[in-house]
């Protein structure tokens, strides 16, 4: 029977994270080591963390001296994983009680080295209930690359073979979107997997989440997306996959990229006028850089255009704009919060 790893970073999540621990210490597949990152938390949260330690034997606790971030507490834990499978878990977040199982139980079955399942976004500490035929599609990704493109870009919906991982994969520290210069090098050295729609992660969306914060507020770490995509290209470059996944990691690019435009038109409490600059800079950016095609490329939604062509000036061509964000930087800096 495989040892599955499971990762848990936690900065004070103290309403969330004994739903987080119980989805674990719960799971129907017995042989797991837990690792609990407590990242400096100011709350209760270390408390919470040392009762259930005591209780399973089977928890390992790391403190960390000062507040490092998701991605340091992640490569944290991987350095102290002995699993042969990996899974990763947020501590405001919750699972199946079977997930573990079920995803060993296609990866030994299929033999592969990933296995990807649904999640779902809840509001409140309940399982959405869900009545769906249970499939599973196996993808040689080196014959089927272009299905790249249709992962989500998260870690924590995820089973990884950890021998695939000790390869130097590891979270880029500091940055936001860190999931994505993970996650798509893996896939291009997996070469297969599985992906079952059976909904077996519980992602909470509250006020204090970033991604809920990010498509709310105007926030300038949403520009780190443009260094996460350079340290994805960086990584299958190391990995020697670069050349052979070219195509597919370049659109995937444009799709991120993209997203992150659209990401501005969402924000409340921003001047219209600086809202304009703002996405005029990334779109014309985007366009020289990454040679994005236009709107009409772009978006599949007659609603979605109207939205951008209220805010682009598909006409203008800046230079600062084309070769450099610091116009958007300067912008943002203004709504820091």
């Amino acid at each position: 029977m495989p040892l599955v790893t499971i990762i848990i970073p936690v900065y004070n999540t103290k309403k969330y994270v004994k739903k987080c621990l119980d989805s674990v210490v719960n799971q129907t597949y017995k042989n797991i080591e837990i690792i609990l990152i407590n990242d400096a938390s100011t709350d209760y949260s270390l408390t919470i963390l040392e009762n259930y330690r005591r209780e399973y034997r089977n928890i390992k606790l790391i403190n960390n001296p000062i507040n490092l971030g998701v991605s340091i507490s992640r490569n944290i834990g991987l350095d102290s994983a002995n699993g042969d499978y990996i899974y990763f878990l947020d501590s405001d977040d919750f699972i199946r009680k079977d997930v573990i199982e079920k995803l060993v139980n296609l990866a030994t079955l299929y033999d592969v080295p990933l296995v990807e399942a649904k999640y779902t976004s809840v509001f409140t500490s309940h399982e959405s209930k869900r009545n769906i035929k249970v499939e599973n599609r196996y993808i040689n990704l080196e014959k089927e690359k272009n299905t790249i493109k249709n992962y989500c870009g998260i870690a924590c919906n995820k089973l990884f073979a950890h021998n695939l991982i000790k390869r130097n994969m590891r979270f880029p520290e500091s940055l936001r979107f860190e999931d994505n210069a993970f996650i798509y090098p893996f896939l291009t050295i997996a070469k297969k997997s599985i992906v079952t729609n059976e909904v077996l992660y519980f992602y909470r969306r509250h006020f204090s989440s970033f991604i809920v914060r990010s498509a709310l507020f105007p926030n300038d770490t949403i520009l780190d997306l443009y260094e996460i995509v350079k340290i994805m290209k960086d990584k299958c470059i190391e990995l020697g996959t670069y050349e052979e996944y070219q195509e597919v990691l370049d659109a995937v690019v444009l799709e991120k990229i993209f997203d992150i435009t659209q990401l501005c038109s969402t924000w409340i409490s921003i001047k219209s006028n600086d809202k304009k600059q703002i996405i005029n800079n990334l779109y014309q950016y985007n366009r020289k850089q990454y040679q994005m095609p236009n709107i009409n490329h772009m978006c599949n939604s007659n609603l979605r255009k109207k939205i951008f062509r209220y805010y682009i000036n598909e006409n203008a061509h800046d230079t600062t704009y084309e070769n450099s964000l610091e116009p958007a930087k300067r912008i943002l800096s203004k709504y820091k919060r």
